[in-house]
């Protein structure tokens, strides 16, 4: 039986079948989710197995879908959902799939359809580009040739300064007989570069200016793929020599180069309109052949989710007959190896007989191995709502086969340990509204793989645990009685009345209905009592011991049933008994101490009350010294009241020294003993079968490695009692820390900012917006630092104490997770 309390039970299967039959039979596998492949090849190099040709086949094919998929979302263009609700079988699946060969070359010819449209796509951006950069050199060009002309009057000379970047030398000499202009676009990043080697090369004989151009556009020299719009600018170079050299820089720098026009404005002009008639040509061709491309995938998207599907199911059958031991060439007879739930053997046999039955053959054969080495995977069937529970103990470690899950725990003890730290009624309402408000959109969301954003996702996945922390978080607020940091009596008011003694001063007593304590919770009078932080400090602190030692014992106490699973009885007999005596003969009297000094009214006995720290310091450091202010019998008639105290202490403290080096030795020497004695018992079976007695030891065994593991187990228990009981007191640290923060913000943002605000005086008009502006603060601030900074350190910090403090007493997470070979994870 498989619960989330233990993993189920697992079984090796052999199934035999004709080779020919093959691909049905693990189509039939595939669709039932029960059985994870075992790899009959392993070893064999992916190019020598007999259906590499199908796989590669697969993966060309899938890329070419893949590649079309990218097309559609340049388009935006959503393809049809396959397959329709009405064809859904009750797994999940397609109930009809078609074969891959009926569409494959339906697929190959709108690949080079949508190659050769591209690539005359891409001309014709290239032809855009070059027009739109051609009529920005002409506009930019005009307005600096303008300039310089306008500075040079009627000589037309090119004396300006501001047209010379690269020096201060006058350009008296540029007339208009010698004048030669160069002008392009090139890469803003190569600007400087190629302004810096002009000059060089010219010996400053050149007036060079540029300008960025403010629209981005296509990098004509990318050498391969898609082209890239980029920044540009533009450049003219005035020169008194033949431009041939400056060209020849401009192309190594990648620069575009585009004639301009010197003949006078009519030529200017008609240039022009010639290259804005061309832009306007070429933009409407651009589209045409935008809508042509659109319209093929238009086509395509009514089938692109099936063969999307369809591929990657083929190429997942191939990848499991590469698994098997498929030989044409050996046998006709072929079979594969795997894991399946042991309750799921009927189901698996009967839907393969169902199979083969309906296409009028042999249902294939299947037998039960029984595996010697061979370690079964981790099977824990998850819920909605014990999903996010385990996926945080798989975070952790998968657990080991049939070993107790600690997911099953986590469900409860993870909320509540959060809710020790997180409790106030009102951040838990809120925290929980959080939750319940992601539960009720999973119709809408369904799984939530295809949530845009990454943490949103992540919360969705977490809906049920932030849904009981925020339960948990509300229902230890009202054991504070505390929401907001605001004092609650939801259960009537304080139990604690005023009396004056004769001397005049005032004190808290009992009131006098029966004397009986607060109903549920604290009583809300210590929220307002001067040692508030003594009460609290010392209630939350004994509090967090209490709690971390019961759940530290539980996991002692479910190692026991680990020991019980796996017939380990040495262990239930030489560890678990040792562990438990250890655990409780200390922590466990410390627990009883803690609710024994509750339970006690030491005014009324009129005894002092003793230190708990004291007392287990001394329990240990001087176990003979007189105990001076004993806890518990105080009318003692047969001996004084600390030897009762004292000698139960010592018993306890005898019993834990003597079982640390039971639990150090004991288990070490019988591992010993049961080799010696398998050895033995090996020897002679050797001598009488000869050979075939070898190799039945799985390992070899060491006495050293088998006394170091017991030390290093045993010196983790010890220390770690002490160490993970002192870890929990960070259940009171954060505690404390919630409470006071809430406090802060009401006292300092909402009181004295907000409701008591002095300074306005009698102005009410101030006093109301001075309300409602601290009132916007003390919000966000709870949000910010308690509800979101102070949520994730309870939330690490219960995750640290669920893993560490408690698991560590009985799991191991060394197991590996059943992956059954299946078609629901397709497109996930």
């Amino acid at each position: 039986m498989g619960t989330l309390w233990r993993s189920k039970e697992m079984t090796l299967l052999k199934i035999s079948f004709h080779a020919d039959n093959a691909r049905d039979i693990l189509e039939t596998i595939g669709e039932l989710n029960l059985v994870e492949l075992r790899d009959l090849r392993a070893g064999t190099s992916f190019y020598n197995r007999s259906f590499t040709d199908s796989v590669k086949e697969c993966t060309d094919l899938s890329g070419i879908v893949t590649s079309i998929g990218s097309s559609l979302q340049t388009y935006s263009i959503e393809p049809e959902i396959w397959p329709p609700p009405n064809e859904v079988n009750d797994k999940g699946l397609p109930s009809i799939v078609p074969k891959m060969d009926s569409f494959e070359q339906t697929v190959r010819d709108l690949d080079q359809e949508m190659v050769d449209a591209n690539v005359g796509l891409k001309a014709l951006k290239i032809h855009v580009n070059i027009a739109k950069e051609g009529l920005y050199v002409l506009d930019m060009g005009k307005k600096v040739y303008s300039m310089a002309a306008g500075s040079l009057g009627a000589s037309a000379d090119l004396g300006d300064e501001e047209l010379m970047p690269l020096g201060q030398e006058t350009a008296a000499a540029f007339t208009s007989s010698a004048m030669h202009v160069v002008t392009g676009v090139v890469k803003t990043e190569s600007l400087q570069a190629l302004e810096r080697v002009i000059w060089r090369a010219t010996r400053g004989n050149a007036v060079f200016h540029s300008e960025p151009i403010e629209e981005e556009l296509l990098d004509t020299e990318a050498s391969k793929g898609e082209v890239e719009m980029v920044s540009k600018s533009f450049f003219m170079v005035f020169l008194v020599t033949s431009g041939d050299k400056v060209k020849k820089i401009c192309s190594y720098f990648g620069a575009t180069l585009y004639p301009f026009p010197t003949g006078g404005e009519k030529l200017f002009l008609e240039r022009r309109e010639a290259q804005e008639k061309e832009l306007s040509e070429g933009i409407m061709t651009l589209n045409v052949q935008q809508d042509a491309i659109a319209g093929i995938l238009s086509k395509a998207a009514k089938d692109y989710s099936m063969w999307v599907y369809v591929i990657a199911r083929e190429k997942m059958i191939f990848d499991a007959l590469n698994m098997s031991d498929y030989d044409i060439k050996r046998s006709h007879l072929t079979s594969v190896e795997g894991w399946a739930p042991t309750d799921s053997f009927e189901e698996l046999q009967l839907a393969l007989q169902n199979s083969e039955a309906a296409k009028g053959r042999a249902a294939p054969l299947i037998t039960e191995l029984t595996p010697r080495v061979l370690v079964p995977p981790t099977f824990v069937p998850t819920t909605a709502f014990s999903s996010g529970f385990q996926g945080l103990v798989n975070t952790y470690g998968t657990p080991r086969y049939r070993e107790a899950n600690p997911g099953a725990f986590c469900c409860i003890l993870f909320p509540f340990l959060f809710g020790i730290m997180f409790g106030d009624l009102g951040h838990g309402v809120l925290l929980a509204s959080m939750g319940g408000f992601l539960i009720s959109m999973e119709k809408s969301w369904g799984d939530g793989s295809k949530l845009g954003n990454d943490m949103l996702q992540m919360m969705y996945g977490g809906r049920y645990i932030i849904l009981l922390n925020g339960i948990f978080g509300a229902y230890v607020g009202i054991m504070y009685n505390e929401a907001f940091a605001y004092p609650m009596a939801l259960f009537g008011p304080t139990k604690w009345g005023e009396e004056e003694p004769p001397d005049g001063d005032r004190f808290k007593v009992w009131d006098a209905n029966g004397g009986t304590p607060y109903p549920v919770g604290v009583d809300p009078i210590w929220h307002l009592s001067d040692n508030k932080i003594t009460f609290f400090n010392s209630l939350k602190m004994k509090i967090s011991i209490v709690v971390g030692v019961i759940q530290m014992t539980l996991g002692i106490l479910i190692s026991l049933t680990n020991h019980l699973e796996f017939k380990d009885y040495k262990r239930v007999l030489f560890q678990f008994i040792p562990e438990i005596t250890f655990f409780l003969g200390i922590f466990g009297y410390l627990v009883f101490t803690i609710f024994l000094k509750w339970a006690t009214d030491f005014r009324a006995i009129a005894e002092p009350a003793p230190s708990l720290l004291t007392l287990l310091i001394n329990m240990f450091m001087s176990p003979t010294a007189p105990i001076t202010e004993p806890l518990y019998g105080a009318k003692c008639e047969m001996e004084p009241c600390e030897q009762i105290q004292t000698s139960i202490q010592n018993y306890l403290t005898i019993a834990a020294v003597i079982a640390v080096p039971i639990l150090l030795l004991t288990i070490p020497i019988l591992e010993i003993m049961e080799h010696s004695k398998k050895n033995k018992g090996s020897h002679a079976k050797l001598e009488e079968h000869g050979e075939e007695a070898e190799g039945e030891d799985e390992h070899e065994f060491s006495a050293g490695d088998a006394f170091i593991h017991q030390g290093i187990h045993t010196i983790e228990f010890v220390l770690g009692g002490i160490s993970n009981t002192a870890s929990y007191l960070r259940l009171w640290a954060l505690s404390l820390a919630h409470s006071q923060l809430a406090e802060l913000f009401k006292d300092m943002v909402l009181g004295d900012a907000g409701l008591k605000a002095e300074f306005v005086g009698d102005n009410m008009a101030l006093h109301v917006f001075m309300l409602f502006l601290t009132t916007g603060m003390w919000a966000i601030l709870s949000m910010a630092v308690l509800m979101g900074m102070e949520n994730l350190s309870s939330f690490l910090h219960a995750l640290r104490l669920q893993w560490v403090e408690f698991q560590n007493k009985f799991y191991h997470g060394d197991g590996r997770k059943f992956c059954p070979f299946t078609f629901t994870d397709i497109g996930t």
